[in-house]
């Protein structure tokens, strides 16, 4: 037999192309994934940030709509940041500020 040139199974070449589907897939299935929790992160610097309101991560209080769940208390008082939430919401609703339970 003469061959010439490099010779490759069909069945290898397959494998190739079959394993770089599924690393495409990851990578997006990955960057979704960090994407979604830099968001989260982006939430709580704007309620670090916030001064003088309801929310403030560092001390577990947060504005929610409507009352709070059962993991959470309510804080007494008129909170500008809950206002302003509730303007935004259309119909507008009413929302008050929650801190969590101390265990």
């Amino acid at each position: 037999m003469d061959k010439r040139g490099a010779e490759m199974a069909i069945s290898t070449v397959v494998w190739i192309v079959l394993g770089l589907v599924v690393l495409i897939i990851i990578i997006l299935v990955v960057r979704e994934q960090i994407t979604k929790g830099a968001a989260k992160y982006t939430e709580i610097g704007e309620q670090v940030t916030t001064t003088g309101g309801c929310s403030s991560f560092l001390e577990g209080r947060s504005c929610v709509e409507k009352g709070c769940p059962p993991d959470m208390t309510r804080v007494r008082g008129t909170w500008a940041d809950c206002v302003e939430k509730g303007k935004k919401t259309k119909p507008a609703s009413s929302y008050v500020c929650c801190k969590k339970k101390e265990t």
